[in-house]
């Protein structure tokens, strides 16, 4: 579904259309998507060769689709946020040449289950403080990298704070 609002987007210049004076990039994109998913419903649903077919859903669900919905945006509109920037973290270490700070922030922060610090030391045979100064740069570098994707992404300052407080929790000063 995501990869069919994808293609109908960049068909249908979604993206050029925005206006930044009439909402948000993350309203316009939300927009964008309800429209999609409304007109790709109306269309499962219209009675095509082959006779009406009853569809039988798969969970017994009740609630309404429209609360999953908006948080599984959310979810993923954060989720390609920190992966975009992981990359350029990744990227960034690559050019540095700063491998050992990608590989421990990986190691620990990218784990599905983390392991203590001087357990991390030990693995990489360096030490406790290199592992948490590692970690804190590398830390540091991917917030940054956070923020700077999303000031590419919205239409202004106010958009960008507003952004940032759903992202982080905070705003810039």
């Amino acid at each position: 579904m995501t990869q069919d609002f994808f293609t109908s987007a960049i068909d249908h210049k979604l993206f050029q259309r925005y206006d930044p004076g009439r909402a948000l990039f993350r309203t316009y994109i939300r927009t964008c998507v309800d429209n999609h998913l409304r007109h790709q419903i109306e269309s499962d649903s219209r009675i095509k060769r082959g006779g009406a077919v009853e569809i039988i859903p798969i969970d017994d669900n009740t609630q309404s689709a429209e609360p999953d919905m908006e948080a599984y945006f959310h979810r993923e509109w954060m989720r390609q946020l920190f992966t975009l920037a992981v990359d350029d973290l990744r990227s960034k270490c690559e050019q540095e040449n700063k491998h050992i700070y990608f590989h421990v922030f990986e190691l620990y922060d990218l784990a599905t289950e983390r392991p203590t610090y001087d357990a991390l030391a030990s693995t990489l045979r360096i030490t406790t403080t290199e592992v948490t100064n590692y970690l804190a740069w590398a830390r540091r570098q991917l917030r940054q990298l956070l923020l700077d994707r999303l000031a590419g992404i919205t239409g202004g300052e106010s958009e960008y704070n507003q952004e940032v407080r759903f992202l982080l929790g905070w705003e810039r000063r």
